[in-house]
């Protein structure tokens, strides 16, 4: 059955129109469908090719990039075939963005064929370039090749391969590339003068090149026509033309025509340079008519031209050429293309010139010389370099590089060749390929021999500078006697001069030969000639005493003269040159008296060697200098000496600096008298400057030698040298200044009211001044008064007090002696009584100043007035809800003054802020001022900051550094109980002092920084500064019952840094606890009587090269006593470094009683040593008395190591001195300095070979003995009771001591026995019971003891064990019996310091000693 369905026609017609859409939308995909796609692969592949255009792409596709598989020259290659007769292939490069690089690169090529092969090229692809590349061969086929050099990629290439029905060739045009701007040299050959391109369109036919006419000019003798690959191309493989030039035109009728490719044809144009060409020649061609097998082509010359420049410069290159030198050329070194240096290689360089005309020969002069010449056979490069006569390299050598001395210098002279062939050759190799210098430069010229004659005489003012009476072989005239020729040399036989003026000024005349014309050059050798002062006069003839060979060219002479020991000043030295004679007769000197003269003048420049003496007229003023003279800077390595004396009697000479800028190893020493000693009287450095010095000599007479260093050249020195008749020292002036306060307070001491400057004059004897009187005015009493003394310093301290009184009356006797002239200043000050009233007054004026029973007025009379303030005393309080919510806000309340002690009382929290604390009125010994905890408690207050601001440049910045906490000039403060830190280790210091912040003592704080060991994160936990200014210091500070941890340094003891100040003086650090510091734990930098005692110094973390426990240098009555040091840093280290301690015979400087324990880490990465104690050298009454040092560490770490020589009175006795490391005890870099150290009566033992090592091992103890004088040595290994502790088990071979001075204590406080002490820091041995330290039981292993925030900790104990904690000195301080199934235990509220921790159980016994922590 047949069903039909109707249907509706406006549903047939929207079908059509979308059926019709939807093919409108298709086909542009279908069209782009019809082109094939080609990708290039690895491996080669063959395409057919008909008429449906190939998409062509790298391997990566249209979008991808270029495979990495691609490298090393890896290439692949795509040959397309036509498959339509009579039509080929072309290949139309779309985009080409490959990878181009200096060294690495991609690459396309693509061949003429169906092989790639080097004549086929048709076209190389770069990065940027389009192009159609068509095929011309028969076949009709193109073979392209893609590869890199390297694994690098990129977006690669798109190309369409199609096909193209061949088209007669047609001629395109012309277009030409310039050379580079390179100079030619005369005799090249084939030289590139232009390259050019002939383009073409189509393919075949091909058209044929026939023939080339160029127009030239210039020295050329030739020209010929090369084709080559590419416009760069310049291979002289494919001549196909040449021709010489006739009326400035050359044809170049080309043999076998090449047939010309599509697109481009490349050619380039030689030519052959004349051997006559000279610099500044120019060689140019033009392209002016072109036949090619269609007809010929007229070109523009104008545009179509090269040219280039003859420079005839010929470079040293390897191989053997030769080159005629027509007048003259330059020679050089070529230049590598990295740097500035010559080209490296080990092939030899021969360069042969020979003359271009008859009857000359060759001559080189070198203007530039610097080649590798190593000073050692064994490391370095020698490199070759030699001139031979003639020929190649069998002649004479003229000049062979043979010295590290010539290798900047080269021969120094014309090298003249007198073979028959008048040539030269010249052998230059690098010996290496990297290791060159600057390389040389030479002019290369003809030279004609003559005979010599004198070409004419000229004649220069050798100086102008002043010259000073006695002065040696002052210089006057330079004269040259300029020769030509070289044969039949000439000789100098005598010189006629007019002296002029000179004769009174000169007692003899010096005539030298110089090897060149400097001014300033001293004398060379021996004199040709020389004149005593008998023998002068107005006209002089100098004859000379060997007739002297002039040289060709150049001869210099210097005339010179010694000055007259009484020469006047302002008398002249000047001489003219009148005439010369030779062996070929006189010569009259047109022109020989040169404008100047010299002088005498009262100063001079010290010379190198004995500068002779020179004698001074009374009041007469003479100038010395160093040899830079008043301008310019000492040499270095100078060694000089002069002598000054006195014509008239009863005078002597004075010396006074003007100028003082010596470096660090310059010294000025002086002998009294006219000759040097054997040892100086006087000695001066860097440092040391002096204001005036007199002879003490019977003659008046000063010797004075000034030597520089190796390294350094300074500024040197001004001497003001004068002959005085000295007179006795007197007051000349006294002026009065008032310097009180507008108020002061009650309690308040040492207040300035009156400043005394006393001029005193004169030059011998001794100034005695003994009393000063200045009578007290005013209604408060007086409790005391004083009188200060600052010598020559202008600034106030309380150093040095010379007088008192407590009448008012003011009668001051003083005793205070002046040994030499300026000006002494002196302070009256007072003590105000804590009984004063507000608004009393205090007057004082001074009336008179008594010296050596002479009574000397002051100038002007000149009153100091003040009155009593009200002040503050008595308790701040800060805190969230106290008076005041920050600490500076509370500190900044007495900035009007206080009058009684004052508390800042601080709540318990955190403040971060900064705080400044600076000089308060009123301060004093009674009116203090204490920033405390308000609990007492450590660690309930913690002050800090985490950023330190350095601002902008500042020359001073250090004056301007703070800390978290900055004692600003505030005197008698103390911190009690707070702790203090910063995370930011850029701060100088946590605690920072400066500005003469005295007698202020950090109390019982916890101080902590981030650990450093970095030089720009030098944070100090309690940090110093004073300016290099007299009595700056902060003296008498105290830093006592603290913990410390972290930090650069923990804390750092000093003031000025200038020797020539007083020192700072007092400090004190004790009973501290120093944790893992950075780089120093106590850094002591010249403290005067420094306290180091019971401190407890510990570091496992530090990574720092040589960490120090203790760093002193520091002197009068200083003590480093009961120091616990226990260091196991991650490098070398040394406990305690002792830069210099030195003390007096009545008081001793000592190290006692310390207890110090150094292991030297197994991987650390150094080679260098630890050790327990360096003595660096130069200390001086010193006391090393009952330490015990123990190493544990390796063979090269050392228990005492001695780095110099010592002063006088240096002992180290008493002493258990362990290594169990395996190094030696003692080591010492010179023998002469065990000869400087007393040593005696200590325990010495090493488990190793040596026992010491004194640049050789010394193995046995009666060795030792014998080469160190040490007494009563023991050698005994101590088995101690921990290395905590240190406390020997035993005191078996160590009760041996002797009385050591003032150690009358150990380090426990124990007395020591007084004839026969304990060797080491304990006078006991370790006593059982009750807190014995015992050999511990078996089943004891596994208990774990530690310390965390002063809780001990136990863990693992034995079941129904008894644990007891013991003092080192036997106390028992807890004692817990555990109960049944407990095996752990804390005990806390322990003491600080070294506990001794036993557990007893039943079968079984365990002890350990260990440090509580804070």
């Amino acid at each position: 059955m047949k069903i039909n369905t109707p249907i509706n026609m406006k549903q047939y017609r929207l079908f059509v129109l979308l059926c019709v859409l939807f093919v409108f939308a298709l086909s542009p995909l279908l069209a782009t469908a019809q082109n094939k796609e080609v990708r290039m692969e690895l491996m080669p592949k063959t395409i057919n090719v008909d008429e449906t255009p190939i998409d062509f792409y790298d391997d990566g596709g249209p979008d991808g990039k270029t495979s990495s598989e691609f490298k090393d020259g890896k290439t692949s290659s795509v040959t397309f075939i036509p498959q339509v007769a009579g039509k080929k292939v072309q290949v139309d490069f779309k985009l080409v963005d490959i990878f181009e690089g200096t060294l690495y690169r991609q690459f396309i090529h693509v061949y003429d064929g169906t092989e790639a092969k080097a004549d086929r090229l048709l076209a190389t692809l770069h990065k940027g370039s389009t192009r159609i590349v068509k095929a011309t061969n028969p076949q009709g086929a193109l073979t392209v090749v893609f590869g890199s050099t390297a694994s690098f990629t990129s977006n690669g290439f798109k190309a369409v391969v199609s096909l193209f029905t061949p088209q007669p060739m047609r001629f395109r045009d012309v277009t030409i590339s310039h050379m580079q701007d390179a100079p030619l040299v005369a005799g090249d050959k084939a030289q590139p003068l232009l390259a050019f391109n002939v383009r073409t369109q189509e393919t075949e036919p091909a058209l044929t090149l026939n023939s080339l006419t160029v127009k030239a000019s210039g020295p050329i003798t030739g020209i010929q026509l090369y084709q080559s690959t590419s416009a760069t191309d310049l291979s002289t493989a494919h001549r196909i033309a040449e021709a010489k030039l006739v009326n400035g035109e050359a044809v170049l009728d080309v043999g076998s025509t090449p047939a010309l490719r599509s697109d481009d044809n490349f050619f380039w144009l030689g030519c052959d340079v004349a051997d006559e060409a000279q610099n500044g020649n120019t060689l140019s061609a033009s392209l002016a008519r072109l036949v090619l097998s269609d007809g010929e082509h007229t070109l523009s010359t104008s545009q179509l031209t090269g040219e280039r420049m003859v420079e005839n410069t010929i470079f040293a290159l390897e191989g053997t050429r030769q080159k005629r030198v027509n007048g003259e050329l330059t020679f050089m070194s070529k230049k590598n293309t990295y740097n500035d240096n010559y080209e490296g290689g080990d092939k030899n360089r021969i360069t042969t010139f020979t003359p271009a005309h008859e009857g000359h020969v060759v001559q080189i002069d070198f203007t530039k010389f610097d080649i590798m010449y190593s000073s050692r056979t064994d490391i370095g490069v020698r490199a070759t370099f030699i001139v031979y006569e003639g020929i190649g390299t069998k002649g004479r050598i003229l000049w062979e590089l043979t010295s590290p001395a010539d290798k900047q210098r080269g021969p120094g002279q014309t090298l003249r060749s007198q073979s028959a062939d008048g040539a030269l050759t010249i052998m230059f190799n690098p010996k290496d390929s990297h290791h060159t210098a600057k390389g040389f430069t030479a002019r290369v010229s003809e030279y004609r021999p003559k005979a010599m004659l004198l070409a004419g005489v000229d004649v220069r003012q050798a100086s102008t500078e002043g010259v000073a009476p006695g002065a040696k072989r002052q210089s006057l005239l330079l004269v040259n006697l300029r020769t030509e020729g070289n044969l039949q040399p000439i000789t100098l036989q005598n010189l006629q001069l007019d002296l002029k003026n000179s004769l009174p000024a000169i007692t003899a005349l010096q005539l030298f030969k110089q090897p060149n014309a400097t001014p300033e050059a001293a004398p060379s050798g021996n004199p040709l000639a020389a004149i005593d002062q008998a023998a002068l006069s107005q006209q002089q003839d100098i004859a000379l005493s060997q007739p002297l060979s002039l040289t060709e060219g150049d001869n210099w002479l210097l005339l010179c003269a010694d000055v007259a020991n009484n020469a006047q000043a302002g008398k002249t030295l000047d001489a003219a040159l009148i005439h010369v004679k030779t062996s070929l007769g006189e010569t009259a000197v047109q022109q020989g008296d040169p404008a100047g003269e010299r002088r005498v003048e009262y100063e001079r420049s010290l010379a190198k060697g004995d500068n002779g003496r020179i004698e001074l007229d009374e009041n007469t003023t003479f100038t010395l200098y160093d040899d830079g003279g008043k301008d310019k800077n000492e040499s270095k390595g100078f060694d000089g000496q002069i002598t000054f004396v006195p014509k008239t009697p009863g005078t002597v000479i004075a010396i006074k600096p003007t100028v003082w800028g010596l470096a660090a190893t310059d010294k000025l020493e002086v002998y009294f008298g006219t000759e040097k000693k054997t040892k100086p009287d006087l000695s001066f450095s860097r440092n040391d400057r002096f204001d005036k010095l007199l002879s003490t000599s019977p003659d008046g007479a000063i010797t004075l030698r000034y030597t520089t260093g190796k390294y350094v050249g300074s500024e040197g020195f001004a001497l003001e040298m004068s002959a005085i008749k000295p007179q006795p020292l007197a007051i000349s002036a006294v002026k009065v200044m008032s310097v009180a306060p507008k108020n002061v307070f009650k309690g308040q001491t040492h207040i300035p009211l009156l400043h005394v400057a006393v001029s005193v004059s004169g030059e011998k004897g001794e100034l005695e001044l003994t009393q000063i009187r200045a009578p007290w005015q005013g209604t408060a009493a007086v409790d005391r008064a004083e009188i200060y003394a600052t010598d020559l310093n202008t600034t106030f301290a309380t150093n040095s007090r010379v007088g008192s009184s407590n009448s008012n009356e003011g009668l001051f006797p003083i005793g205070y002696t002046i040994n030499k002239a300026g000006e002494y200043h002196f302070w009256l000050t007072t003590d105000m009584p804590t009984t004063a009233k507000v608004d009393e007054t205090v007057s004082v004026s001074l009336v008179d100043i008594t010296a050596d029973n002479t009574t000397v007025l002051p100038q002007t009379t000149e009153t100091a007035s003040t009155s009593v303030a009200q002040g503050i005393s008595g308790t701040i309080n800060v805190g969230a809800n106290a008076t005041y919510t920050t600490i500076q806000g509370a500190v900044d309340a007495l900035k009007a003054g206080i009058d009684g002690p004052v508390t800042i009382s601080i709540e318990s929290g955190k403040y971060n802020e900064r705080v400044n604390i600076p000089q308060v009125p009123g301060m004093s010994h009674t009116n203090t001022l204490t920033l405390r905890a308000a609990s007492g408690k450590r660690g309930d207050v913690h002050i800090y900051h985490d950023h330190f601001s350095k601002g902008g440049y500042d020359p001073d910045q250090m004056s301007n550094d703070y800390g978290v906490v900055t004692i600003d000039g505030a005197d008698y403060t103390t911190l009690e109980a707070l702790e203090i830190s910063t995370e930011d280790p850029t701060y100088p210091g946590v605690i920072h002092l400066r500005n003469q912040s005295r007698n202020v003592t950090v109390d019982n704080c916890y101080i902590h920084a981030p650990q450093s060991t970095n030089i720009q994160q030098k944070v100090t936990l309690v940090n110093m500064y004073s300016k290099n200014v007299a009595n700056a210091n902060n003296d008498y500070f105290t830093l006592k019952r603290s913990l410390l941890e972290g930090g650069y340094t923990g804390v750092r003891l000093g003031g000025t840094g200038f020797v020539s100040l007083l020192a700072e003086m007092g400090g004190q650090v004790v009973g501290n606890v120093l944790r893992n510091q950075g780089t120093k734990a106590i850094y002591v930098a010249r403290e005067i009587g420094a306290q180091v005692e019971d401190n407890i110094i510990e570091n496992e973390t530090s990574t720092h090269n040589d960490f120090n426990g203790i760093d002193i240098d520091a002197s009068g009555s200083v003590q480093v006593m009961r120091n616990r040091i226990r260091l196991a840093t991650k490098e070398y280290c040394t406990a305690i470094y002792v830069r210099n301690m030195s003390g007096t015979l009545a008081s001793l400087a000592t190290i006692a009683n310390n207890a110090v324990w150094v292991k030297h880490a197994d991987n650390a990465k150094g080679k260098f040593a630890s050790k327990l104690l360096t003595l660096k050298g130069g200390s001086s009454a010193l006391l090393i008395a009952h330490n015990t040092l123990c190493m544990e560490g390796n063979e090269k770490d050392v228990t005492v190591s001695i780095l110099g020589a010592m002063g006088e009175g240096v002992q180290l006795t008493n002493n258990v001195l362990q290594n169990n490391g395996k190094g030696p005890v003692y080591q010492c870099l010179r023998k002469e300095s065990l000869a400087t150290l007393q040593l005696d009566h200590n325990n010495l033992y090493t488990n190793g070979h040596a026992l010491a090592d004194v640049k050789t091992p010394v193995t046995t103890l009666a060795a030792w003995m014998a080469l160190s004088g040490e007494q009563y040595a023991y050698n005994n290994k101590v088995e101690f009771a921990s290395d905590v502790l240190l406390q020997p088990m035993s005191e078996k071979g160590l009760r041996h001591g002797k009385r050591a001075g003032m150690v009358s204590t150990d380090i426990l406080g124990k007395a020591r026995d007084i004839s026969t002490p304990l060797i080491g820091a304990y006078e006991h041995a370790w006593q059982s019971p009750p807190t014995g330290i015992t050999t511990p039981s078996a089943s004891a292993d596994d208990i774990k003891l530690s310390v965390e925030n002063g809780v001990l900790k136990l863990a693992d104990v034995p079941q129904g064990a008894v644990v007891e904690v013991f003092s080192t000195g036997g106390i028992l301080l807890s004692r817990h019996a555990l109960p049944a199934n407990v095996d752990s235990l804390q005990v806390a509220s322990l003491p600080q310091g070294v506990l001794v921790v036993r557990v007893t159980w039943t079968n079984g016994r365990w002890s350990k000693a260990i440090r509580s922590a804070f």
